[in-house]
């Protein structure tokens, strides 16, 4: 499956696969729920060769079987870190702190978005804001910025899907970090979400970090750790 304007998704099976030249953020260039089959991983690391990126698969850790680890093993994939996923019921989000205020994007706030993300950390990759405009256009995708007076300050996305809402890429400027930007984005995501009337709500990040306890304070539970293999 095409993603415009440019990545592809690969379906297989139970095997979903995520490429886009040059990418190495986020979920892009991944694949999950990969069998423990030769056959199955030696296409999904074609694919990645097709494009020049460094193959990365990411395995529930209660799937990994000893024979699953052992042919990631012998085409010279390890263990490189752990994610964890989380889950939790839709409601109403905790008050926003008073200096933050939290707005959606559209396209004529597109670049400022754009310019505070890459300030934030959250998109490494140096491409223009014009290979990430057409976010705004994507079906169940909505874009938030958070600011503190003028100051643009952070990021953030969610991705509705059917009942369920993937709260993605949060980023926060260094400078403003531990002042509750991240907690005002889950907020605002989390209202956005009962107003489109979801009623399940996702997350993914790295254990025991600032972001899993945000996320946490907010409702989620932790329901499962994933080991990336590259």
């Amino acid at each position: 499956m095409r993603v415009q304007p440019f990545g592809t998704i690969e379906r297989e099976g139970a095997m979903v696969q995520c490429l886009m030249r040059g990418a190495t953020f986020g979920l892009f260039n991944a694949a999950f729920g990969v069998r423990d089959e030769d056959a199955q991983i030696d296409r999904a690391l074609a694919r990645f060769a097709a494009i020049d990126v460094t193959p990365r698969f990411e395995v529930l850790e209660r799937d990994l079987t000893p024979s699953l680890e052992r042919r990631f093993q012998v085409r010279g994939l390890e263990p490189r870190g752990r994610r964890t996923l989380l889950r939790g019921q839709v409601a109403p989000g905790e008050p926003l702190p008073s200096d933050i205020v939290v707005e959606r994007i559209h396209a004529s706030s597109f670049d400022r978005f754009y310019a505070t993300d890459i300030a934030a950390g959250g998109n490494p990759e140096v491409r223009t804001a014009q290979a990430f405009r057409h976010w705004v256009d994507l079906e169940g995708w909505h874009l938030f910025l958070a600011r503190m007076g003028p100051e643009a300050v952070g990021t953030a996305i969610l991705f509705a899907h059917g009942g369920l809402g993937y709260l993605a890429s949060a980023a926060t400027r260094p400078e403003f970090r531990g002042r509750g930007v991240q907690r005002a984005l889950i907020s605002a995501r989390r209202k956005v979400a009962q107003n489109l009337g979801l009623t399940t709500l996702g997350a993914r990040t790295e254990p025991d970090s600032i972001s899993e306890r945000n996320l946490q304070r907010a409702g989620l539970e932790a329901v499962a750790s994933v080991l990336v293999f590259s």
